[in-house]
């Protein structure tokens, strides 16, 4: 099981759930595109800002069967 989480508590949830099987996730995309946002990518190393089907794999990856070690780590 997978926990994605909006916030902080990532490492707190890893440590409390994780002796359980539960893996905790927190995903924070940067700058996602848009309208009027075609010159917001100036100076982004891969030249381009985010899109929400980036998030959406990320987040679909993340709370798949193939990222079974995949979990918050750091100081709680």
């Amino acid at each position: 099981m997978t926990a994605l989480l909006a916030g902080g508590n990532s490492p707190i949830v890893a440590l409390e759930y994780g002796p359980a099987g539960i893996r905790a996730n927190v995903v924070a995309p940067g700058l996602i595109g848009g309208e009027g946002l075609e010159n917001a990518a100036d100076g982004y190393p891969i030249g381009r800002t985010g899109t929400p089907r980036d998030v959406a794999e990320a987040v679909a990856f993340l709370a798949s069967r193939r990222a079974p070690y995949a979990s918050s780590c750091g100081e709680a």
